[in-house]
């Protein structure tokens, strides 16, 4: 979207083609589904939450995402992207990790310790992309059965969010998507035991996340597997926040930065530029 003119008639292409940035040096981030196409997530990932959606909102997702990734790829500006399976979305894309302030969210107290575990699920905003469909049914039938508390609170500020995650023993952030967001980074730095579908991880040689692998067919066994053997869950979630602190502190995130933050050649739709 652009950032002074009308969304209606204009792009963040249309303004930097139109001269409004002047001789800044210009960068594009994607985030997740400004690039995310359906179609290769759905290649990508046999769980993803494209099978499940409306038909017709995939449809406009597909264009919309193709275009975002076209007018971006011909302005010819350095682009990040912020979880591992988007590098396959966005050719040519630098993979630039979250960040977050890993300390503040330290716990006080190691995870899987009550007799009864407490386990948190925070639905996405809008639609069901973590897969808060197969999740929930799950939790409250072991909850019923008495061998987890669920934690469902309900619209929490932003800061309050570090006490709800420490007071957890278990974070379930989702089943759907593939990767990580900022919730399983934060319940990480937290020492909890995170379960999420990391199948875009699961062929990336530099570090695995420290977290239960589940997608919807293999949570319910995901889940027992924890309860049956917490020592195991508690020997994963002890290595988050040493995870956190490698990749998600911003150190990271700074190194794949520091070329682009200290200039160089800039192209724009083609046409090399030196920025100041």
């Amino acid at each position: 979207m652009p950032f002074a003119m009308d969304p209606h008639h204009a792009s963040f292409a249309f303004e930097v083609a139109a001269g409004f940035y002047g001789d800044r040096r210009l960068g594009v981030v994607f985030h997740g589904s400004e690039a995310r196409g359906p179609a290769l997530a759905k290649e990508l990932d046999e769980a993803s939450y494209f099978f499940d959606a409306d038909p017709e909102w995939v449809r406009t997702t597909e264009e919309r995402t193709a275009r975002n990734r076209r007018e971006v790829a011909d302005l010819g500006v350095p682009v990040f992207v912020t979880t591992p399976d988007l590098l396959a979305h966005v050719p040519g894309s630098t993979l630039l990790p979250i960040s977050v302030d890993a300390e503040s969210w330290r716990g006080s107290f190691p995870a899987m310790q009550s007799t009864t575990p407490r386990v948190l699920h925070r639905g996405s905003g809008g639609g069901n992309a973590k897969g808060s469909a197969y999740i929930l049914p799950v939790l409250e039938d072991l909850a019923r059965a008495g061998r987890i508390e669920l934690v469902r609170p309900a619209v929490v500020r932003r800061s309050d969010m570090a006490a709800l995650i420490r007071s957890a023993d278990i974070v379930v952030d989702q089943l759907q998507t593939g990767t990580y967001g900022v919730t399983g980074i934060e319940a990480l730095a937290a020492g909890r035991v995170v379960v999420a579908n990391i199948s875009a991880h699961r062929e990336t040689a530099r570090d695995r996340p420290p977290m239960i692998d589940a997608d919807p067919q293999t949570f319910r066994v995901a889940m027992e597997d924890i309860l049956d053997d917490p020592d195991s869950a508690i020997r994963v979630a002890q290595r988050g926040p040493e995870y956190v602190r490698r990749w998600h502190d911003g150190r990271e995130a700074a190194r794949v930065l520091s070329a682009f933050v200290h200039g160089g050649e800039q192209s724009f739709g083609g046409e090399p530029r030196t920025t100041r």
